[in-house]
């Protein structure tokens, strides 16, 4: 193959060498290995050419290639006379007391460089066609060994890149399994310290997106999807367990105390959404259960009912003028009345009777509650005495209605019968 040369007869295997590019001056003279033994129109081979600009991993390379280390260019000097630097001398030293390679060794010698070359070039390629997600530490070590390697021996770019970015996913999932550990060990999160490690872990997650160059592998992306909800689980968890212990000091739940508590539920009902700590979660449903038969039992107690209560010693006259129509139960008025309908006479009990059972129910139901969640034993003591307090004036308005009920049956039978002597008079003048 010919050599391509510049107006300065400079192949680019000389400009390469002279850069330091040592992965192009690899590619170059295995595309055509006499490009060694080029020379420029002062006589300056390739090896001249490093050795001027101090570039000794290049210079080593054109060696092993069995580059002529004692040619010399028209000033009659050799590479290990131009040389820039100890380094590169100290490289061409090593081979100034030898022989150069004879044609038969050369070839020999650039074969075995090619194979050298490829194999570590397959070598690096077989592990990155591969998963990063079954990868494991020492992967991730040996193949940073093979790069290094690989960057001295001037493999390709694109195959080193793909290689880091190959180690790159391998830590990444080593880091990530590690913090997954530690969070599964410190379930649930209740404590700071439990906190400040979610913290760290959601840094570094928001470092690896930010960070990455490429598209993160679909095994990674769903770890990286995991690690995030389980953070989230985590940060749910302490905001409940700190919720429960603020209103767990709270002797008796009252109105100023609202606010919290709805707080709480919503908290609880983040953290059953992200599968949070069940036994966490049923102390919490305890506690809420609590707090709101108390808020239910404080309300029911300090309730007033605008109920009038018969007084002792009324007459007829004041006691006509006392009690409002709420106050008075009624017969139903069927299409029979006065007469009775075929099961008798259907009473209607008062209102104010009605709302005085069923507010004494209310604060019964709501005194066991409250007694069933171990609710504030002061509460529940004046609940009941509010209870026995109701109970009476419930006794009251229960005789009251039994005597308005009997008056009224009394009422609608006199009327009956005096519709029957109507009748009956009424049958009698006609005859």
């Amino acid at each position: 193959m010919p050599l391509y040369k510049h107006n300065n007869e400079t192949t680019p295997l000389h400009l390469a060498s002279a850069k330091g590019h040592l992965s192009i001056c690899w590619i170059l003279i295995l595309s055509n290995e006499n490009s060694l033994d080029a020379i420029d129109k002062y006589g300056n081979t390739p090896l001249h050419s490093a050795a001027s600009n101090g570039r000794h991993e290049v210079l080593s390379c054109f060696l092993l290639f069995g580059a002529d280390w004692t040619k010399v260019n028209v000033y009659r000097l050799t590479a290990l006379q131009v040389a820039m630097n100890e380094i590169t001398r100290n490289v061409l030293r090593n081979f100034a007391g030898k022989e150069p390679f004879s044609i038969m060794d050369k070839t020999k010698n650039q074969q075995k460089q090619r194979h050298a070359y490829n194999d570590r070039e397959d070598s690096i390629t077989q592990i990155t066609n591969g998963n990063p997600t079954t990868g494991k530490e020492d992967d991730a070590i040996n193949l940073q060994r093979m790069v290094e390697d690989g960057e001295k021996f001037g493999l390709r770019a694109d195959v080193l890149d793909r290689a880091r970015e190959f180690i790159y996913w391998i830590q990444v999932q080593m880091e990530i399994l590690k913090y997954m550990d530690q969070l599964r060990d410190a379930a649930p999160t209740i404590t700071r310290e439990g906190l400040d490690l979610v913290t760290v872990i959601q840094s570094y997650l928001l470092a690896v997106d930010e960070e990455r160059v490429t598209e993160i592998p679909p095994h990674i992306s769903q770890m990286l999807v995991q690690t995030h909800e389980i953070c989230k689980r985590s940060i749910s968890e302490y905001e409940l367990h700190k919720t429960c212990r603020r209103l767990a000091g709270i002797p008796c739940a009252s109105e100023s105390d609202r606010t919290m508590i709805n707080a709480l539920e919503s908290i609880m009902d983040v953290v059953r959404d992200r599968d949070g700590d069940e036994e966490m979660l049923s102390m919490a449903t305890k506690l809420l259960a609590k707090l709101n038969a108390e808020l239910a039992l404080t309300k029911s107690k300090d309730e007033t009912q605008e109920i009038r209560l018969p007084v002792l010693g009324m007459t007829p006259k004041e006691a006509k003028s006392y009690w409002q129509a709420d106050d008075v139960g009624h017969i139903q008025r069927t299409i029979e009345y006065p007469f009775p309908p075929a099961g008798g006479y259907i009473w209607i009990k008062s209102i104010s009777l009605d709302k005085l059972e069923a507010a004494v129910a209310q604060l019964q139901d709501r005194i066991q509650q409250a007694t069933d969640c171990s609710g504030n034993p002061d509460l529940i003591a004046d609940a009941n005495v509010r209870l026995d307090s109701e109970r009476i004036n419930l006794d009251l308005l229960v005789e009251k209605n039994n005597n308005d009920k009997n008056a009224g049956i009394a009422d609608a039978e006199k009327a009956v019968r005096k519709a029957r002597r109507k009748k009956k008079n009424g049958s009698s003048n006609k005859s």
